[in-house]
């Protein structure tokens, strides 16, 4: 006998002591597990006439994994449209959560399938569900550089200022993968430009650790806070870049009027990081803006002993100049 007559046939057994027929129930709760996890298996393949099939047999549109994944969140997760479709039109719940809080908008966010999110969002999915590190559909999509996902959701009302457990926002995670596209789509809305995450960092701080130069400017342009501080560590974006040898950033934050001797928790300043690292370019257009070569750290320590203990004698020689001259001049 094949294994759907077994599981949704009527199948004929001898009573041993009578010698009739006996119907054996469809709803058999093994046979029904089995045919939940055919559902399974369908709608994540996106076999929407076997999710169907499976359906129109009685089969819950909600089963579900242990991880507490339904049918409706892995055809979502795949793109599958038409399981989608079918799963929802048999009223599958679309706002289902897994054992980590993630729904089927999220994942279909996250992976970027546009026409699924916006099918998932005209049956009232959740725009502002939030997975168990509170993160939302908007912060995956972002983070991941959907654009068009973004742009949906926010036309949908998502909350471009929603923060995740490290109080981190989608302008935060687009500026720290260098999505530009997403970023200015996410400005355009009045994303908080100088909000924090838990460690302090922001949106300009990320940008410029990064590299990315032309968020720097574009972040900048909104109002970013040039000299903010990080708040674990009390470094700023010329801090971060000089440190990091991004030449490019540490020169579009000195036009727009960067502090450069703003120092961290231990006192050390740009000067002295990119003395430390080697990165003369940097010291150089640190030492034209104005930062101090005389500067000590908390254990007394100054640029031209940084340079000294990383090896970089053409440094070291540079800022020897750059501090006599200084001491001449005054």
């Amino acid at each position: 006998m094949s294994l759907w007559s077994k599981l949704f046939g009527i199948t004929k057994e001898m009573s041993s002591n009578r010698g009739v027929e006996r119907h054996t129930p469809y709803h058999d709760a093994t046979n029904v597990a089995i045919a939940e996890d055919d559902l399974i298996r369908a709608a994540s393949r996106g076999d929407a006439a076997m999710v169907h099939s499976l359906l129109a047999k009685g089969i819950t549109a909600d089963a579900r994994r242990s991880s507490g994944a339904t049918a409706l969140m892995l055809a979502a997760q795949g793109g599958h449209l038409e399981a989608v479709r079918t799963l929802l039109a048999a009223n599958a719940d679309v706002n289902a959560k897994t054992n980590d809080d993630v729904t089927a908008l999220f994942v279909a966010a996250q992976e970027g399938h546009i026409i699924v999110v916006q099918t998932l969002i005209g049956a009232h999915g959740n725009i502002n569900a939030k997975n168990n590190k509170a993160a939302t559909p908007l912060f995956m999509a972002s983070q991941r550089g959907h654009l068009d996902v973004v742009r949906l959701l926010i036309a949908a009302g998502a909350d471009v200022n929603s923060k995740d457990s490290d109080e981190q926002t989608a302008l935060m995670v687009a500026a720290y993968r260098g999505r530009r596209d997403v970023m200015h789509a996410l400005l355009g809305v009045g994303a908080d430009v100088n909000a924090k995450a838990k460690n302090g960092a922001t949106a300009l701080l990320v940008a410029s650790q990064e590299s990315h130069s032309e968020l720097v400017q574009a972040l900048l342009h909104k109002g970013a806070d040039i000299d903010t501080q990080k708040g674990d560590d009390g470094s700023t974006a010329i801090f971060m870049a000089a440190q990091k040898g991004h030449t490019a950033v540490v020169a579009a934050l000195l036009r727009q009027g960067g502090d450069p001797n703003i120092k961290d928790s231990a006192g050390r300043t740009a000067l002295m990081m990119a003395a430390r690292y080697g990165h003369r370019e940097i010291v150089q257009a640190l030492v034209e803006n104005g930062a101090d070569v005389n500067a000590r750290n908390n254990n007394g320590s100054t640029a031209l002993k940084a340079a000294t203990d990383g090896g970089h004698t053409d440094i070291s020689l540079l800022l020897t100049e750059v501090a006599a001259r200084t001491k001449t001049s005054n």
